[in-house]
């Protein structure tokens, strides 16, 4: 009797549990006004009641007011013995349901199958796919979903939902979605909140212009002088050099590609899978475990950070313009020395392509190519603040080549990759892009500019090539420096006979060089050893102001000889030591006719510059007269900074009585000048 009653009490109990009913949870966030493929917060549904462990395919359908970004639509594989093609499917969207919000160790992802109807393996997944329905309708379907009774509940999130804002922004920018919930036999389940707003969207970033001491400028005017003597200094003067500020107007407006995204490995992915958490990144809730042959394999991800787009127009003819590589202390909003927040890549006129870094992330310029006046620069975010509004600042130079011209230019910024035509769904197979186009602002007014003569720079040994080494002696080129010859003894001045030669490196480190020789057309002097690699400008200055300038390229070795009458060919300069018998060992110029009597070994010293810093000693190979020469050393020589000296031998007796030889040097695959010796 006892066992009876218990019985009917708990079917009375059952009989009695609640239906099953549900609530939206999450609240309104802010996208980015101009974004065409804005991921909106998570939709957070949590139901309760139902019988317990009852499990039953449900339904949820989802609307949004404007139109969804998708990637294109997934192209079935191809049937086997078929001459035709297989027709793209757009079935399935990137929005994902998440069910209960399962660690990334317990998720597990229904995968579209060859029908592209459906998914597998559907009873035992906890993340399903969308399907794609219209431009603004997904829905999931068949979805087991055990009812959790009344003491627990179950939650169902919608993640990387993505919306084409600028829509939404011209009728007002609220973002409504609508959440229906369908039982198997297809009746609605009671839902609290079904409609509501998801997002509004909003302006996400200004650009201001700031002058060289980083102050707010409507415009820079008066003039701009422009030479290029001026660029690229550290500290440059009011007349030379202005900053652009890209400034949040949202917060997480500017945002890395993954979580994986460093300065260092701005190209590095990982999953971004724990539900819920906010990563402030362009890629939504990712997972990198999907298999690649799946239509859901790029779900989520982004190919690039938010990108600043940077437009200069109408710039007057011959103008040059630079830009700093990475952001720079002034106007930089919590600016890092050690980590950027935006670094320079190539790009396409939309901001578009792989990320290609101009060059590693230190301090440094690099120059912008014009067409029909207009130039263009993409900076891709690599670091952000979500707690903060960043303000992101650049730093523009200009130089003049020939003489310049004068007139009004214009700077234009946006938030890019862009597209400039209003877009379908499937042209969105990258994450992010962008719309509405900045209005051009005044950037500044040339009516004069400073023009200097052009000059020419390479080794002081070789006089060929364009390029110099650290460390080395250079020669400069150019008309009327100077009325007469001066030379000057060590320790060498930085300015002799009224010239000063002043050294620009690719890092904007300005500094003055130390002259050894200044005539009419020529200058010769040394770089520092610390002179940073890439392009450096050398300006030559006659009592402080630039009368000619030039580029030439920094690189590690530029191996020149020296020969004994200063032009780079003919006999070397350098000595012969032959070992006899008697140990004497007289060291003798190269000027004179080399002895190879008595089978006595004879070693050459040979000096140069631009030597010192090659890699390693057996990348250093020497040939006389076409014959192979064991290199002893290759090094700085110890007289005098700049001067560095080549160590031959013993020389191959086949050499004797071969005259007039060539000396063929290679330094790390660069060849030097030929010099010559005579060999008796």
């Amino acid at each position: 009797m006892r066992s009876l009653l218990l019985l009917a009490l708990a079917c009375g109990a059952a009989h009695a549990q609640s239906p099953l009913t549900c609530t939206r949870l999450e609240s309104s966030g802010v996208v980015r006004a101009e974004g065409l493929a804005e991921l909106l917060p998570d939709i957070v549904v949590e139901c309760r009641g139902g019988q317990p462990g009852a499990v039953a395919s449900y339904s949820v359908l989802l609307t949004v007011q404007g139109t969804w970004a998708t990637r294109p639509a997934f192209t079935p594989p191809a049937i086997p013995g078929s001459t035709t093609p297989p027709a793209p499917t757009p079935i399935w969207n990137e929005a994902l349901l998440v069910i209960d919000d399962p660690a990334p160790t317990a998720q597990s992802l229904c995968l579209p199958v060859t029908s592209f109807t459906s998914c597998a393996p559907a009873a035992t997944a906890n993340i399903f796919p969308a399907r794609r329905l219209e431009n603004n309708l997904v829905s999931f379907t068949d979805v087991p979903f055990p009812a959790p009774g009344d003491t627990r509940t179950r939650r169902l999130r919608i993640t990387n939902l993505r919306v084409n804002a600028p829509l939404s922004a011209a009728k007002g920018g609220a973002i409504s979605t609508t959440v229906q919930l369908l039982d198997p036999r297809g009746a609605l389940i009671p839902l609290t909140g079904r409609d509501a707003i998801s997002a509004t969207a909003q302006p996400s970033y200004k650009l201001e212009l700031l002058d060289a001491r980083g102050n707010p400028a409507s415009a820079l005017t008066p003039a701009l002088l422009a030479s290029p003597s001026i660029v690229p200094l550290n500290a440059p003067a009011d007349a030379v050099s202005f900053f652009a500020a890209f400034e949040e107007e949202q917060p997480a407006a500017f945002r890395r590609r993954n979580i994986a995204t460093t300065p260092a490995f701005p190209g590095g992915v990982q999953s971004q899978n724990l539900p819920g958490l906010t990563y402030n990144t362009e890629t939504g809730f990712f997972d990198t475990r999907i298999p690649l042959a799946s239509a859901l394999s790029l779900a989520g991800a982004a190919d690039s950070g938010t990108r600043l787009r940077l437009t200069i127009e109408n710039l007057p003819k011959n103008i040059l313009v630079w830009v700093s590589i990475r952001d720079v202390a002034t106007g930089t909003r919590n600016f890092d020395k050690d980590s950027p927040k935006a670094l320079l890549t190539y790009a396409n006129p939309n901001g578009d392509g792989p990320f290609s870094p101009v060059s590693p992330y230190l301090p440094g310029w690099a120059q912008l190519y014009s067409d029909n006046g207009k130039a263009q620069a993409v900076w891709e975010i690599v670091s952000a603040d979500p707690s903060t509004l960043d303000r992101i600042a650049f730093q523009i130079a200009l130089t003049s080549q020939g003489s310049a011209g004068t007139g009004a230019a214009t700077l234009r910024g946006s938030i890019a990759p862009f597209l400039e035509a209003t877009t379908t769904t499937a042209t969105l197979n990258h994450i992010p892009r962008f719309q509405i186009p900045a209005r051009p602002i005044a950037a500044f007014t040339l009516t004069n500019s400073l023009q200097t003569a052009p000059a020419s720079f390479t080794s002081a040994a070789s006089f060929t090539g364009v390029s110099v080494a650290p460390g080395s002696f250079a020669a400069g080129f150019a008309t009327s420096l100077a009325a007469s010859t001066v030379a000057s003894a060590y320790p060498w001045p930085t300015t002799l006979n009224g010239i000063q030669v002043q050294l620009i490196d690719a890092t904007g480190t300005a500094r003055l060089a130390p002259l050894l020789v200044v005539a009419p057309g020529q200058v010769n002097f040394l770089l520092p050893e610390t002179i940073a690699a890439g392009p450096v400008l050398i300006n030559l200055l006659r009592q402080g102001l630039a009368v000619a300038s030039g580029l030439s390229n920094v690189q590690a070795t530029t191996p020149g000889l020296f020969s004994a009458d200063g032009t780079g060919r003919g006999l070397a300069a350098g000595t012969a030591l032959r070992l006899t018998a008697s140990d004497a060992n007289p060291a003798t110029p190269l000027t004179a006719a080399i002895p190879m009597a008595d089978g006595d070994p004879v070693y050459l010293s040979l000096y140069g510059t631009g030597i010192r810093k090659r890699k390693d000693l057996a990348g250093v190979t020497a040939t006389i007269g076409g014959l192979p020469v064991p290199v002893l050393y290759a090094g700085p020589q110890s007289d005098l900074p700049g001067l560095d000296q080549i160590n031959l031998g013993p020389l191959p007796a086949a050499l004797k009585g071969r005259g007039e030889v060539p000396i063929v040097v290679l330094i790390d695959g660069v060849e030097a000048n030929t010099v010559r010796i005579t060999v008796e």
